[in-house]
C-alpha cells in the first residue's frame, strides 16, 4: 500500500415508512381479538414500538402473549350493555 490512507464510507439508507396510519394502532387496556380467530379475545397490556411493525402484548387465557399489530384487530363486539334513564331504571326495578 502507498502512504495514502483509504477511508471508505458506506452509507446505509433504509426505507422509512412514515405511513403508520395503515397499521392498526392499539392502546393499553383495549380489547382486541385475533384477525385469524375472532373468538380469541384479550386485553392489550403493552405496545412495543418496532420496525417493520409494532408488537402488542395481550393478556389472553391467563397469560401474556405477544402478537404483531397485523395479527390483531379491535374487538367491536357489542357487549349488550345499554344505558337507561333513571325513570326507565326505576320502572324496571318496580315492575
Amino acid at each position: 500500500m502507498s502512504g495514502k490512507s483509504f477511508r471508505a464510507e458506506a452509507e446505509l439508507q433504509l426505507p422509512i415508512s412514515s405511513d403508520r396510519s395503515s397499521q392498526a394502532q392499539f392502546a393499553q387496556g383495549q380489547i382486541v381479538c385475533l384477525a385469524s380467530d375472532p373468538s380469541i379475545r384479550g386485553a392489550v397490556v403493552e405496545v412495543v414500538p418496532g420496525t417493520p411493525e409494532d408488537r402488542i402484548k395481550v393478556f389472553v387465557d391467563g397469560s401474556i402473549q405477544i402478537y404483531y399489530a397485523s395479527q390483531l384487530q379491535a374487538d367491536d363486539q357489542d357487549d349488550g350493555v345499554s344505558s337507561l334513564s333513571s325513570a326507565q331504571f326505576h320502572a324496571y326495578l318496580t315492575a
